[in-house]
């Protein structure tokens, strides 16, 4: 049970806009050491660009926009021709995608308090929960890479 400031009691340990709002700057971080990863002198995906744009046009339609994003990074077409069609498309994103640089340090917090609390299940010798908190740090484009200092936590990409 969670209590809110305002002294109410919710059955989810954390409000669910925090939830959603580590996720979504998860989700961001990834997309951007993918893209950043991927190398130039692609070509635009024109009939990608128009299925995105209808969804931009439909109202506004950023989820359904987004998923086609997502679509496009999981996709088969070459990583150059994925860059230089997210390029297109973050101009109306706005997400910065060429602008951004990662720096080595650059562990978001959920991830590190992922990783911490592996530790701990390690600690405890619960390998179950240190095993399914590994899981969750490499589904957001993270790996553990275990040592006699401790674990050490590095993208991917």
């Amino acid at each position: 049970m969670h209590k809110s400031q305002a002294g109410r009691v919710s059955p989810f340990p954390k409000p669910i806009y925090a939830i959603a709002t580590v996720h979504a700057s998860l989700a961001l971080d990834k997309l951007r050491r993918q893209y950043a990863a991927w190398p130039e002198d692609g070509e635009v995906d024109g009939g990608f660009v128009e299925a995105f744009a209808a969804e931009i046009n439909q109202d506004l339609n950023t989820p359904r926009a987004l998923a086609r994003v997502w679509g496009l990074v999981k996709s088969k077409r070459r990583d150059a021709d994925k860059k230089a069609t997210l390029r297109h498309c973050d101009r109306a994103l706005g997400l910065n995608l060429d602008g951004w640089q990662a720096t080595a340090a650059e562990i978001p917090a959920p991830v590190l308090a992922l990783a911490k609390s592996r530790e701990a299940a390690r600690a405890a010798r619960n390998w179950q929960e240190a095993d399914a908190l590994r899981a969750a740090i490499l589904d957001q484009g993270y790996a553990v890479e275990d040592g006699p200092d401790g674990a050490r936590v590095k993208p991917l990409v």
